[in-house]
């Protein structure tokens, strides 16, 4: 799908679990999308097994994309080497949320700040 973008557009990445997709067999649907907030639509989404595979899910739906030039913003899920690599080797910027998932980052992100 092509659609025009401003430089310096966000583009949200996020996984969510769909709210009653559970069956008596099936485990609940998880999905990972981008949200292009300048115009409004998920151009796509990535279906995984459970929230952990949201970590190979990202690159991969970054990967369809076409990134440049964008901002990139995701949660602690998507605080990866590999993620970060990949937005970066796309020309985009990001903006990633950290937790405690990362104590060494996390430290230095709290030194840097005070």
């Amino acid at each position: 799908m092509g659609c025009r973008r401003k430089e310096g557009s966000v583009i949200a990445v996020d996984g969510k679990t769909i709210h009653g997709s559970k069956r008596n067999t099936q485990k609940a649907y998880h999905v990972v999308s981008a949200f292009a907030a300048v115009n409004q639509l998920v151009p796509g989404e990535i279906v995984t097994d459970e929230t952990s595979n949201e970590i190979t899910a990202a690159p991969e739906r970054l990967d369809s994309l076409n990134i440049e030039n964008s901002i990139i913003t995701a949660d602690a899920m998507s605080c990866r080497k590999e993620i970060v690599r990949k937005i970066r080797e796309s020309q985009a910027d990001y903006v990633i949320g950290q937790k405690g998932n990362h104590p060494a980052l996390l430290e230095d992100i709290s030194l840097y700040s005070t």
